[in-house]
């Protein structure tokens, strides 16, 4: 029996040995060679200089503005001139017989409906003598009925103006001043109406209205007369300005 315990006990030394060589750690054993691992070749570091950058700003970004040419306005004028507005004889007698509106009643619609009329008055207007072919002087009456059809403005420097002389060209002169609806041209007082270009405006568009004459039927010549346009170089060169000017501050 007791060889039997000191059997078991001695086998139970002996496992416990084994177990503890097989679990001790060789590196904590003085007597047992240094286990050496191989060598781990690592990558060297790398290193990157660092960037130079220089600093953020943050200013705000803007945008261009971009612009559109604005649409042209666009405006629109009706024109209508006529002439040559000659009164002979037998158009008196048919005036005094029927009336001078009687004249223009078929057009007058067409003459009011247009944004401007023009009309030429080829005769002087006068207040006393009405005289036809072959030297003429119109009744004013003729001017009432033309701007009571729509006519808008009356040129009037032709080369019948001079055909009774002087007077029927006051009397022109003098009824348009009473008749400020109408525009008249071609004949003036002043020096300084003549020198003045008649721009009128209609629907936002400037019209320059300028008339002229040189020679007359009559065969005599309004020298002293301020509207008289001669052949001489100054009489020429003030054309000229007139026509610069017109064509300067007229659209038309």
């Amino acid at each position: 029996m007791k060889k039997l315990i000191i059997l078991i006990i001695a086998l139970t030394l002996l496992l416990c040995s084994c177990s503890v060589k097989e679990n001790t750690n060789p590196t904590t054993q003085g007597t047992t060679e240094p286990i050496t691992t191989p060598d781990v070749q690592t990558t060297p570091e790398v290193t990157t200089p660092e960037e130079t950058t220089a600093p953020i700003t943050t200013e705000p970004i803007t945008t261009p503005l971009v612009t559109t040419e604005p649409e042209p306005e666009i405006f629109e004028l009706s024109i209508i001139a006529v002439g040559d507005n000659l009164i002979h004889d037998n158009l008196i007698k048919a005036g005094n017989t029927f009336g001078y509106d009687s004249y223009y009643e078929e057009i007058a619609p067409l003459i009011s409906a247009a944004d401007l009329s023009i009309i030429n008055q080829e005769s002087s207007f006068s207040y006393s003598v009405a005289k036809g072919y072959p030297y003429f002087a119109t009744p004013t009456a003729v001017g009432d009925s033309a701007i009571k059809a729509g006519f808008d403005v009356f040129s009037m420097s032709t080369n019948h103006t001079w055909d009774w002389g002087k007077q029927p060209v006051l009397d022109t002169i003098d009824y348009f001043k009473n008749h400020p609806e109408a525009t008249m041209v071609g004949l003036y007082e002043t020096e300084d109406d003549r020198n003045n270009v008649t721009i009128i405006e209609r629907n936002n568009i400037k019209i320059a209205l300028l008339n002229y004459s040189y020679g007359y039927n009559s065969g005599k010549y309004p020298n002293q007369m301020v509207w008289w346009m001669s052949e001489t170089l100054g009489d020429k060169t003030r054309m000229a300005s007139q026509l610069a000017y017109a064509e300067e501050n007229a659209d038309i």
